[in-house]
């Protein structure tokens, strides 16, 4: 099983077809694999890491897969709210990461000098 596999739980997919108006299991494999391929998209293509005791994270994933499902069919634009919210989630993600990388610096500083 992929790592990525198992970030995706039921709960996922059962806010998902909530939102959808789905109560039949007959598309949930389309729509699991759906959510797995939109985190293996965010994890592997924009480098940003989805934390699954965040909210917001589990929101937005559920979020652009809806948008995906229901524009399967045509090319509509990532509405504005999705877009902002992914522009956030980047700028999170290099932040972070700054952070990480500064903190590991003054760790190598320290241990230099010290």
């Amino acid at each position: 099983m992929l790592e990525i596999e198992k970030t995706v739980s039921n709960s996922h997919l059962e806010i998902l077809k909530a939102k959808l108006g789905i109560t039949m299991s007959t598309r949930d494999n389309l729509l699991l694999h759906l959510l797995l391929s939109i985190r293996e998209e965010l994890e592997k293509q924009k480098n940003i890491k989805l934390d699954d005791e965040r909210f917001d994270h589990i929101d937005f994933l559920i979020d652009y897969a809806a948008y995906r499902y229901n524009s399967k069919d045509n090319q509509t634009e990532m509405p504005m709210h999705l877009r902002y919210r992914l522009h956030n989630l980047l700028i999170e993600n290099v932040r972070k990461k700054d952070v990480e990388q500064g903190n590991n610096t003054t760790q190598e500083t320290s241990e230099q000098h010290g």
